[in-house]
């Protein structure tokens, strides 16, 4: 269907940097979800803490035993796939071409949510980096080009939470320990960051309506307020492309 209305297909196999921008491009990476770039050491995720028997009759009795440590590591299911980045590179270059009305994009790295849902703190990490990286394309992009917002947020919370390593209660003579599924995670500065998932004790964890972050470039910031409901950020961006920013309408944190 696609080839039949005049569009390229890509795949795993094509080169994304030397795709020509003639025709409109439709991506088909994989069948499903994208696989993630990092994964916990053996492809460890949340897991719950252990509790002796004597636990088990009093919360004050007995003592708990916290899951070990882990590292993030490349994912090896990861091979081949194409990265936000490249696909970002592509888009841009392909947007761009031969276009003087300008273009809106939407850049979603999905599995930071999605690994958050398996209680997978790794597979969240490594998705958050390749967000950073096609974000550092797209600033790189906009000051080029200027003239060109660029707006980062999230459509929810979720349920990863980083608590306090050790907990704060530790030295307490009673077990106190992180409900739900935890993981601790060794930082590349050698830390541990405690990451809890406690949101429901079944298959996948739930969002959470914490507010999100709302990042700007300084051109985008023109037409953004400090707090923002959902909906109005789609009325800045439509603001930004059809109409003037209202007198003093600045601020939210610049991006750098």
């Amino acid at each position: 269907m696609a080839l039949s209305r005049g569009y390229q297909v890509l795949d795993r196999d094509t080169n994304l940097d030397s795709v020509a921008s003639e025709k409109p491009l439709i991506g088909t990476f994989d069948e499903e979800t994208l696989e993630v770039r990092w994964r916990g050491t053996d492809a460890r995720v949340g897991e719950p803490t252990e509790t002796s028997w004597l636990h088990r009759l009093s919360d004050y009795l007995g003592d708990a035993q916290e899951p070990e440590p882990m590292h993030c590591e490349t994912n090896p299911d990861y091979a081949g796939t194409p990265s936000l980045a490249s696909m970002t590179r592509l888009a841009l270059r392909h947007l761009s071409a031969d276009n003087e009305r300008g273009f809106f994009l939407m850049i979603e790295s999905a599995s930071i949510d999605k690994e958050s849902h398996k209680r997978n703190p790794c597979g969240s990490i490594g998705e958050i980096e390749q967000l950073e990286e096609a974000l550092s394309l797209s600033l790189d992009f906009a000051t080029a080009q200027g003239n060109t917002a660029v707006i980062v947020t999230a459509d929810h919370a979720q349920a990863a939470q980083i608590l306090p390593e050790p907990s704060l209660y530790s030295h307490y003579p009673i077990p106190i320990y992180s409900p739900g599924l935890t993981a601790r995670v060794i930082t590349p500065e050698g830390g541990i960051m405690r990451i809890n998932y406690a949101t429901n004790n079944g298959f996948s964890e739930e969002h959470t309506g914490a507010n999100v972050p709302l990042f700007a470039n300084e051109v985008g910031g023109l037409w953004l307020k400090p707090f923002l409901r959902q909906r109005e950020v789609h009325d800045a961006m439509s603001a930004f492309l059809f109409e003037e920013p209202a007198v003093g309408e600045i601020t939210t944190p610049a991006l750098e």
